[in-house]
């Protein structure tokens, strides 16, 4: 047996099998879940279109971690260094495309409270501090073009092996 079934102005043919309308009910349904998208970026303003959205803004868009530090006692003036063992304020990182700095992260293998200083293109464009716990981390809404450069130093005291972490995504 065979039956019409009219939503929304559209006219559909289905089967009148019971399986058949519970999946259509269920997928009618899953479209129109709201989702509020007021602090986080998206346009969508239902599920199944923020899951794509998600999925779009995931792919081509590579997430990379920038890391800086030195082995050995860092104190105020150090200049963290990526793998070349040269200071980050004469050979930093150059970013190769358009990016957007999502996050700091940073550790020490003991320390007091130190200041790291993140520059670009020799400019101080931010802090992370770390206290008696030895970790940290701060989001940020930060970004960098095609070869800006970036750097970071310890501001104020002092801390063993000390490591910074940026975290960022390309534009």
């Amino acid at each position: 047996m065979k039956k019409w079934i009219i939503i929304i102005g559209l006219v559909l043919f289905a089967s009148i099998s019971n399986g058949a309308i519970y999946q259509f009910q269920r997928a009618l349904q899953a479209l129109y879940v709201s989702f509020d998208n007021a602090t986080n970026g998206f346009t969508s303003i239902e599920v199944q279109s923020a899951i794509e959205e998600a999925k779009t803004t995931a792919e081509g868009k590579a997430r990379f971690v920038i890391a800086l530090g030195f082995d050995g006692n860092g104190s105020t003036g150090r200049w963290l260094e990526l793998a070349t063992n040269v200071p980050s304020d004469i050979s930093g990182y150059i970013f190769p495309v358009d990016s957007y700095i999502k996050e700091f992260s940073g550790v020490c293998a003991s320390s007091t409270t130190v200041v790291f200083g993140v520059y670009k293109n020799a400019v101080q464009i931010d802090t992370l501090t770390l206290s008696s716990v030895r970790k940290a981390t701060k989001t940020v809404t930060l970004t960098a073009t095609s070869l800006d450069e970036l750097s970071v130093k310890i501001n104020s005291g002092s801390c063993v092996r000390p490591m910074v972490f940026i975290h960022s995504r390309y534009q």
